[in-house]
This record gives C-alpha cells, structure tokens and sequence, in this order.
C-alpha cells in the first residue's frame, strides 16, 4: 500500500473520530440544556409566545428580510468582481446554502454550497468566485463581533459567569479595537496590506499553501474597492438589525425580563458561537450561548432556551424554499449535491494560468 494511500485513510480516519466526538459533544449538550429546562417548562414558555402571534409573525418576517439583506450583500460581492450571476439566481443560492445549513448540518455547510454553485454557474475565476462566499461570511460575522463587543465591553449589559467584570470589558473592548484597527488599514492603506499577501517564497506546491495564497489573493481584489466593501457593511449592519429586531420581538413574545441591549448582546454572542463548528450545526452551543448569558439578566432557563429555539425554528422555516433548487437541478438528493461540492471544490482553487485577477 502506497503512503499516500495510507495517509488518505488516517485523514480519514481522523475525520470520523473527530466527527464523533463533535456528535457526543452536541448529545452532552443537549441533555445539559434539558436538565436545566426539562420539557414541560420549554412547551409552556411556547404557550406563552403563542399568546402573542403579532410578535411571533413579526420576528418570522424580520429574519426573512435578514436573510434577504445578506443575499444582496453576496450579489455586491459577486458584481464587485464582475461575476455575472443574476440577482435572482445569487438569491437562489444564497438559500439553497441556508436549506444546508439548517437541514445538513453535519454533512456540507451552506457555504460550501454556495461556492459550489457560483463556480458552476460564473465565467470567472475559481478563486474570484470563492472568495465572494468567504468575504461575505467574514463581513456578516463582523457586525456581531463588533456589537458583542461594544453591548458586552463599553455597556457592560451582560456578565460572563465566573470571570471578574472588569476582565471581561477589557477583553471585550480589546478584541473591538483590534478588528477596527485592521478594518482600517484594509480600506485605507490597500497597496500596503495586498503586499502582505503575496506569494511567499519557498512555499512550495503543498496543496495547503496554494489554498492559503489563493484565499489571499481572492481577499485583496477587494482592497481596491473600498465602495463595495463599505457597501456590503452597510448591508451586514441591515441584516443584524433585523435579526436583532426578530430576536426582540420573540423575546416580548415569551414576556422575557431581560432588557433590550441585553437580548441583543445575547443573539450578537449566541450567533458568533453558533459561527464556530464546535457541534454539528452548533447543535446545544448556540441555544446554550442564550442560556448561560440571559440567565444573569434573570432569565429563567425555559425562557432563554425558548427564545434560542424560536430564533433557529425562524431561520430553519426560511431555509424551506432552498428545497426549491432540486426544481431546476438534475440532482436527485441533497446528499447528492454536496458530494458533487465536494468533488468540484477539492480541485486546485488555484489552476494554472488563472491569477485570479480582474
């Protein structure tokens, strides 16, 4: 047996104890979570959310608009690179990515989808083409960095159990300026930051090393357009406002006694844990995220994981209509369709004779 066989199969082999451990994580989690808030008290707190369908119907719609927002930021991205893909069809994708997300969690991120389908479907480069779906996920995280940041460093809503108060700010406020700072010699000092991507020398031809400059090299074409980047903020501030707004109107809807800045802290940390694949799908890490810091608010459990549950039944019911992409395409699963992400997208990012530039 060849040693490129061999190692095939401990990466393998790797992947699947890794996976289990996530799986046995997420199953520890959830039990945790039901301990603290067995069953009956969670279909009360509902009961309690189904008095108010005004609020329930007004944070369903919030987060569709939400979602809506942060597939037009794609589309800017994608025109800021002259890839040509419809606004109907980047809709299109962007929640065939979300049906992923919530429905195959374990199996392929909506994002993997997404670069799957602007692959196909654009006449540009490969590395252009993935680089949108990698930007738009790193500036739609970036507004929640920055309000976690800001609601839990400068206002200090909200208090991590066990770690004195003043650590907690400073560390907060740190990681804010940090992320400000580098925002800004990106947009105005863009020749001097793409020089720090460029290729290294002695890198070799490590498949690790080509997919490192290709990310590289995708980011920095946006360096050079700082009205697309300003854009896409823009429109990242617009979906977090609406999911912020959604997670207001649920939690009046479960009569919560948290305050306003303390529920948007919470969904602005809940949302960045949720962004960290510790779980299948940050299976028990999100909802547990609203748990652990709503209950300093004197949130009881039941309600706090009500409220974690309705902002993920929301986004789940919106990831519905990404079904529709099976209409229009020959394939006959979705575990087709990443396996076939998978084949497409482990090729070299990066192929000969193909830069990446505009």
């Amino acid at each position: 047996m060849s040693s490129s066989t061999n190692y095939s199969n401990c990466a393998v082999s790797i992947r699947s104890v890794l996976l289990a451990i996530r799986v046995l994580l997420a199953v520890a989690l959830v039990f945790a979570l039901l301990y603290r808030a067995p069953f009956p008290r969670i279909a009360a707190a509902f009961r309690t959310a189904l008095t108010s369908p005004r609020m329930l119907s007004a944070g369903l719609l919030l987060v569709g608009l939400a979602l809506l927002a942060g597939a037009i930021r794609w589309y800017v991205l994608l025109r800021a690179q002259k890839l040509v893909v419809s606004v109907s069809d980047t809709i299109r994708y962007f929640f065939s990515g979300q049906f992923f997300n919530v429905f195959l969690p374990g199996g392929c991120g909506g994002d993997l989808i997404r670069m799957y389908w602007v692959v196909r479907r654009s006449s540009g480069s490969r590395t252009r083409a993935v680089g949108t779906v990698i930007l738009d996920r790193v500036l739609g995280l970036y507004l929640y960095i920055a309000a976690a940041c800001l609601f839990i460093g400068l206002a200090g809503v909200l208090d991590l159990p066990g770690v004195p108060p003043p650590i907690t700010r400073v560390a907060a406020l740190s990681l804010l300026g940090i992320s400000l700072a580098v925002w800004i010699i990106v947009l105005l000092r863009p020749v001097r930051f793409q020089g720090a991507f460029a290729d290294s020398p002695g890198s070799g031809d490590a498949r690790w090393a080509r997919l490192i400059r290709a990310l590289a090299q995708s980011a920095s074409l946006y360096l050079h357009r700082p009205a697309a980047l300003l854009g896409a903020l823009g429109l990242s501030a617009a979906n977090f406002a609406l999911q912020a707004s959604a997670c207001l109107c649920f939690s009046h809807s479960l009569n919560l006694p948290a305050s306003t800045l303390q529920v948007i802290a919470a969904f602005a940390a809940a949302t960045l844990i949720g962004a960290v694949p510790v779980t299948p799908g940050a299976i028990g890490m999100r909802e547990g995220t609203y748990v652990l810091l709503l209950q300093q608010a004197g949130v009881s459990a039941s309600g706090a994981l009500a409220l974690g549950l309705l902002m993920y039944l929301a986004g789940a019911f919106w990831g519905l209509p990404g079904v529709l992409v099976f209409v229009t395409e020959p394939t006959r699963s979705p575990r087709e369709l990443a396996h076939r992400a998978r084949t497409v997208l482990q090729e070299d990012p990066l192929p000969p004779g193909d830069p990446g530039q505009c």
